[in-house]
């Protein structure tokens, strides 16, 4: 995800909607990764 705002908000809608977030990595100053489960 290249979007500051979403990497807060993309795992909180995941787990309302029951997935599991397993992983949300910085990797520089514009990207990060989130690793999700789904359910």
């Amino acid at each position: 995800i290249d979007n500051a705002p979403s990497c807060e908000t993309v795992p909180a809608a995941a787990e309302e909607l029951g997935h599991k977030v397993l992983e949300v990595t910085k990797i520089d100053e514009t990207t990060w990764k989130i690793i999700i489960r789904k359910s």
